[in-house]
């Protein structure tokens, strides 16, 4: 999934399948710029209707930049029977299984080169909660590390899939 800017005339929805290197437009919205208006109902609207396309049997990850995160986003994914494999910024706060405390997403991956992943539950505010399994990633050559909320289990994935949402960019 993707939103890009036109400039300010036109923000593009994209939702793209990935294939050989390569992403692939298959559903689009195209808003007026520099409007406020909801685009939770046309992403919606976009997943429901590609749904029926795709084979059950098919395993579905769907990635999405730090911009488009919501825990509504990250529930839909999971009823349709599809991954979750959503960016979101370092200055939230996860509570690892088992534990009291939550700790700042920074603390998983304090440096460059290491990796962090395990279940939990992420976000401090009530309603925002999501229980999930956090990946995250600092590799050479970034600027900050990536944080991944995904509903897969955390010995099953690994942060660095995130990268494949790269392909999408260059459509």
């Amino acid at each position: 999934m993707d939103a890009t800017s036109l400039g300010d005339r036109f923000v593009v929805l994209t939702v793209s399948a990935v294939y050989r290197g390569t992403g692939i437009p298959v559903a689009w919205t195209v808003l007026v710029g520099q409007q406020k208006e909801a685009r939770r109902s046309h992403w919606l609207r976009m997943l429901r209707q590609l749904h029926p396309a795709i084979p059950r049997a098919w395993t579905v990850l769907v990635l999405a930049d730090r911009g488009l995160y919501a825990s509504w986003l990250f529930r839909r994914i999971r009823r349709l029977g599809w991954h979750a494999f959503l960016r979101i910024n370092g200055g939230a706060k996860f509570r690892p299984a088992r534990r009291d405390r939550r700790c700042w997403l920074r603390a998983l991956v304090p440096n460059v080169g290491t990796r962090g992943r395990g279940q939990g539950t992420a976000f401090a505010s009530p309603g925002c909660h999501v229980e999930c399994t956090m990946v995250a990633w600092w590799g050479e050559g970034h600027a900050g590390p990536w944080f991944i909320l995904t509903d897969l289990p955390a010995q099953g994935c690994d942060a660095a899939w995130y990268g494949l949402r790269t392909w999408c960019e260059q459509g």
